[in-house]
């Protein structure tokens, strides 16, 4: 089955965790899981039965389609992007697709067994997928509304000529870059991809830099072609100093933010180092919905050996591509962390409060959405502290450290990192 051909279809829908996968609205519809897995219920008198789970590829819904049995019921384990297949569309697939009518078809004739007991019908959830306020023209054409299951929100399509078409322009601004910016790597093309007040930093790398990174061959997860991006050689590196109160870690002679994010120079895609190929949680259609905001503002030049700007550029790329993942505010919360210390690397002080302040109501709301260990606790709560600290909010840094230091099963290196912390407000 060519699940990338299927999700580059308009007919690919997003369904939120806990929602049932159905038409409301008197259609029929069948389905092939694209993205997530999906759950299966028998209906059986006092409730549903599960019927097992539903994999990337399963086709599913052919009974209820075909014949209109409504004994299955279908439910989203996780969020899930499914194709959907109505009576209008099915022809279209009878020709390009033949195999996955194959696999329908069988799927209409093969029995459903249950393998547990009854339990309590599964209760519908409201979608939580939000969709940007504002998009950009060339974004609009990709952002293809179809027949919705409510309160399922919009479908998404993956870009097509309206991105494709910024993707020219930009590449063809890039090569214009080093003649009309003196070298620079990075052409802004519209406001709003720089936050206000951000102006622009042309700092050539280091070349100490070079000895401590490779160059490794990636897969783009977002429109996977391959390309090669530097990482860096963790083997390498040497501390040069504790720890910071915002736990920014020091090497000698090497900075790892100017190589934390990899860029795919085919369509921006951009990500952490160490989240980049992890695809297990990520959703392209929603990466690819965010990426598109910010599409057309920016032009990068990979010709050219990076700079500080385009360091900027990759991190929030970044930011825009978090779309596509499930962990995103932990993502957030370190993208935001990384910024600031590169306008701190700037000594741009203005900008450095700014991204501190938006770094640490990122690790807040980490802290207030998630359950973790005694000491990812008092990581998260230190680095709140720091960023605080960093940003000028003294008045709240204080309950944040003492979450640090009262950790029965926390570790005394945090500790002592909090009273040190303490003594550096009270001087």
């Amino acid at each position: 089955m060519d699940i990338l051909t299927l999700m580059k279809s308009q007919h690919c829908r997003i369904i939120p965790a806990g929602q049932r996968i159905a038409a409301q609205d008197g259609t029929r519809e069948m389905y092939i899981l694209l993205g997530g897995n999906a759950e299966a219920f028998v209906v059986q008198q006092g409730g549903l039965a599960s019927a097992g789970v539903l994999k990337m590829g399963a086709t599913f819904g052919a009974k209820e389609f075909l014949w209109g049995d409504v004994s299955t019921v279908y439910r989203a384990k996780d969020d899930v992007c499914v194709y959907v297949i109505t009576e209008r569309s099915i022809e279209e697939l009878m020709t390009s697709q033949p195999l996955i009518m194959l696999d329908l078809l069988r799927d209409a004739t093969a029995p459903i067994r249950t393998s547990q007991p009854v339990v309590a019908a599964p209760q519908q959830r409201q979608a939580t997928f939000v969709t940007p306020p504002q998009r950009s023209p060339a974004v609009r054409q990709t952002i293809v509304p179809v027949q919705e299951t409510k309160p399922a929100r919009t479908l998404f399509t993956a870009p097509t000529a309206g991105i494709a078409q910024a993707l020219r322009d930009a590449k063809n601004a890039s090569e214009a870059v080093h003649r009309d910016t003196g070298g620079a790597t990075v052409r802004v093309l519209k406001e709003g991809f720089f936050p206000e007040g951000h102006k622009g930093y042309h700092e050539s790398i280091n070349p100490d830099f070079t000895q401590f990174v490779y160059d490794k061959e990636y897969q783009c997860p977002c429109c996977s072609k391959p390309f090669k991006d530097k990482r860096i050689f963790q083997s390498k590196l040497s501390i040069a100093a504790p720890v910071r109160y915002d736990m920014r870690e020091f090497f000698v002679d090497f900075t790892p933010e100017w190589y934390d994010v990899v860029t795919c120079p085919h369509c921006f895609f951009s990500m952490l180092t160490s989240y980049f190929s992890d695809t297990k949680n990520f959703f392209r259609v929603r990466a690819r919905q965010g990426l598109g905001e910010v599409l057309d503002k920016v032009a990068l030049d990979f010709e050219q050996e990076r700079d500080l700007e385009q360091v900027f550029a990759r991190h929030y790329l970044a930011l825009a591509s978090v779309a596509g993942y499930v962990n995103q505010k932990q993502l957030i919360a370190k993208l935001w962390g990384n910024i600031s210390w590169l306008y701190e690397d700037a000594q741009d002080k203005e900008m450095e409060k700014f991204a501190a302040c938006k770094a640490a109501d990122a690790y807040i709301d980490v802290f207030q959405s998630t359950t973790p260990t005694a000491e990812q606790e008092q990581i998260i709560c230190m680095t709140i502290s720091g960023m605080l600290f960093r940003a000028e909010r003294k008045s709240e840094i204080r309950r944040w450290l003492f979450n640090v230091k009262v950790s029965k099963e926390g570790k005394r290196f945090y500790a002592d990192l909090a009273d040190g912390l303490m003594e550096k407000i009270k001087g």
